[in-house]
């Protein structure tokens, strides 16, 4: 895949310019206008543009643990753009003095690798935040692989709109999703709960790694679930989250008279055992 070929808009994007104070929580990133840390250099602490020193003249960036970098090739975030991580990135070809702005996080390994074939084939492209995926790329993702302690809730719209899937550790995509991925949302909370259309684990799975509203191929077509340690499962029957509710704790449970293909939304809480009930919220 040619990663020129694909835009990627970034959302909810924390503009600040770049500085060379530390930022609040650690080390700054380096950029150099030669490779191997050659050249000119300059610390980028913060997400921003950058100056006219460096704009479209950085080779080689040094990362430090903990962090990763979006490097866009346009200003305000725009354009092409490509994730990397800790460590000394050099540019290849296409990179290289191609970069304007840049977006500087602090959740080091929480990136998801996506492939164009199954099983973690073909062409892989790495994501270490959430994004949109334009026509290039999001025609071509079939398989992925998120860091440990992370998911990335996936959606078949952009914006973070529509149906949704989410998805941690390693997976190959079912027939209604391959090709389908249209954006990504990072998380970085890795207890999941698993939904289950039929009683007793029957049916497929679904897994839900945080609060939402169930998507269309799931709502009201749920019969069981199983809640890890330490995470309580509120379901409702309205996409809202309001009204009757019944709450499910650690362990599997079969969905009680009157909630069989009833659910629509869930809500996620580390709370600790909790009694499960059914009651008014």
């Amino acid at each position: 895949m040619n990663i020129k070929s694909t835009l990627l808009i970034l959302l909810f994007l924390n503009i600040s310019s770049l500085t060379l104070a530390h930022t609040p929580w650690g080390a700054c990133a380096t950029i150099y206008l030669d490779l191997n840390k050659q050249g000119a250099s300059h610390q980028v602490c913060h997400s921003g543009y950058l100056s006219s020193d460096f704009n479209d003249k950085v080779s080689s960036i040094l990362v430090p643990d903990g962090f990763n970098m979006r490097l866009f090739k346009n200003g305000n975030y725009q354009g092409p753009f490509i994730d990397i991580q800790a460590g000394l990135w050099n540019a290849n070809a296409e990179w290289d003095n191609q970069i304007s702005s840049v977006n500087f996080n602090n959740w080091g390994m929480g990136c998801s690798d996506l492939y164009s074939g199954a099983n973690k084939t073909g062409t892989k492209f790495s994501v270490c935040n959430t994004a949109n995926l334009v026509p290039g790329y999001n025609d071509q993702v079939a398989s992925m692989w998120v860091a440990p302690k992370h998911f990335f809730r996936i959606y078949k719209d952009y914006n973070q709109t529509g149906d949704w899937m989410d998805i941690r550790g390693s997976w190959n995509f079912s027939p209604d999703w391959v090709n389908q991925v249209k954006s990504l949302k990072l998380s970085h909370w890795n207890d999941c709960a698993w939904l289950w259309q039929g009683k007793d684990h029957g049916g497929k799975l679904f897994q839900v790694c945080d609060s939402g509203v169930l998507p269309s191929n799931w709502a009201n077509k749920t019969n069981s679930i199983t809640v890890p340690v330490n995470v309580t499962v509120i379901a409702y029957k309205t996409n809202n989250y309001q009204g009757e509710s019944v709450t499910f704790t650690e362990g599997f449970n079969n969905f009680p008279d009157g909630w069989g293909n009833a659910i629509q939304s869930v809500r996620l809480k580390i709370v600790g055992a909790m009694t499960t009930q059914i009651g008014s919220m």
